[in-house]
């Protein structure tokens, strides 16, 4: 059965879990566990799923703390662009400038789950320090209805094109 509202759930992604949390204010706030080959494992907190504000690893922890209200960039529509301007916060590291995260909805897809089927929205996402120098960009595929974001498209338009996407969505057991 697919699931069109995650609630309390979890995704997964080989060795990836990611539970969905749901706020006070009914925004869900997800949670991304992912492993790298050449990092220790990660814990990403994602504000509705989307935009990260909190990692953490064995290498150190990081707070994005933005300098605006990133719930006024929902509900995204399709040609809408945003700019984020942030920091980032690590424990005994002083922030040496600003950054800033640049979203653009670029269209409607659909991405498969597993035998489950969602509507999503490609939005990019572009990561720049505080000279403007690209630091990292990639697709979001994002499911307004789920409030996830189902993959990540890295090196688009490229014969090094990769999706990094999950295989199910599962509820939390209690």
């Amino acid at each position: 059965m697919c699931r069109r509202k995650i609630g309390q759930g979890r995704l997964r992604s080989g060795n990836a879990w990611r539970p969905q949390r749901v706020s006070a204010g009914g925004r869900r706030h997800g949670v991304r566990r992912q492993h790298y080959e050449s990092q220790s494992p990660q814990t990403q907190f994602l504000f509705a799923g989307l935009v990260e504000v909190f990692r953490d690893s064995d290498t150190g922890r990081v707070a994005t703390i933005p300098f605006s209200d990133l719930r006024k960039l929902f509900p995204l529509k399709t040609g809408a662009k945003s700019t984020i301007e942030f920091v980032e916060l690590s424990p005994n590291k002083q922030p040496k400038s600003t950054k800033t995260l640049s979203l653009v909805v670029k269209g409607k897809e659909t991405f498969s789950v597993g035998s489950c089927k969602y509507n999503v929205l490609a939005v990019t996402e572009t990561f720049k320090n505080g000279a403007g120098e690209t630091l990292d960009t990639f697709t979001a595929l994002y499911a307004p209805d789920l409030q996830a974001s189902l993959a990540r498209r890295y090196d688009e338009g490229t014969s090094a094109e990769s999706v990094n996407g999950y295989e199910t969505i599962k509820p939390l057991s209690n």
